[in-house]
C-alpha cells in the first residue's frame, strides 16, 4: 500500500526517469502534454485518437541521438522498430503493398 501511494504521488517523476533511462533526451511531462496537444491527441502516424487506444501514446525517439520525434500508438511504435527505422525497408514495404493492392 505504501509503494502504491508513493508511486501515485511521484508518477511524473517516475515517467521522466523512465524516459531518461531509455535514452530519450529532454523529455518532461510538460513536453509530453504539449506534444499531445500539437498532435491533437492522436498517433503521429496512423492518427488514431488516444481515447481509442488501450495504452497511452509512446514517446518515439531517434535511438542514435535521443531526440524526440513525436508520440505514437503501440502498433506504430513497434512497426518502426520492426522495420529497424530504415526508410529503405519502409519504402519497400509500401511498394510491396501497392503492388498487391486489390
Amino acid at each position: 500500500m505504501i509503494k502504491k501511494k508513493y508511486y501515485r504521488e511521484n508518477k511524473n517523476r517516475h515517467k521522466e526517469y523512465s524516459w531518461k533511462s531509455n535514452g530519450i533526451k529532454d523529455m518532461t511531462v510538460e513536453r509530453y502534454n504539449l506534444l499531445l496537444i500539437k498532435q491533437k491527441y492522436c498517433c503521429a502516424i496512423c492518427l488514431t485518437p488516444n481515447t481509442k487506444l488501450k495504452r497511452v501514446l509512446a514517446v518515439d525517439h531517434d535511438h542514435k541521438t535521443g531526440e524526440v520525434r513525436g508520440l505514437l500508438c503501440d502498433a506504430c511504435n513497434r512497426a518502426l522498430g520492426y522495420f529497424k527505422e530504415s526508410q529503405f525497408i519502409i519504402n519497400n514495404a509500401r511498394t510491396y503493398l501497392l503492388c498487391h493492392k486489390k
